[in-house]
């Protein structure tokens, strides 16, 4: 009877354990995906502010050729506006 008995404390002792065991192994799964879910997320957002940062860069560049272009555009027309003037006062005088 008493082998009996210490057979089933050993037993429980190894169910005990093997639980034990089953329990850490599912923290730590449950760890590690808590971390690579940290990690894309974390991933996402520095892409999203990339993708912010470069838009906003593209915003402004797009902004800077429409302001040269009419500088261009001013600059051609006040050239003209002269050269039509030096014509006609060159030309009436």
């Amino acid at each position: 009877m008493a082998v009996l008995r210490h057979k089933e404390q050993k037993l429980s002792q190894l169910i005990t354990s093997i639980a034990s065991e089953r329990i850490k192994r599912r923290l730590r799964d449950f760890s590690l995906d808590a971390l690579n879910a940290q990690r894309k997320g974390l991933r996402l957002e520095s892409e999203a502010e990339e993708l912010r940062l470069l838009n906003e860069r593209m915003k402004k560049e797009e902004e800077d050729k429409r302001v040269n272009y009419e500088l261009m555009i001013k600059k051609a027309l006040r050239g003209n506006h002269s050269l039509t003037h030096s014509l006609t006062h060159s030309l009436t005088h």
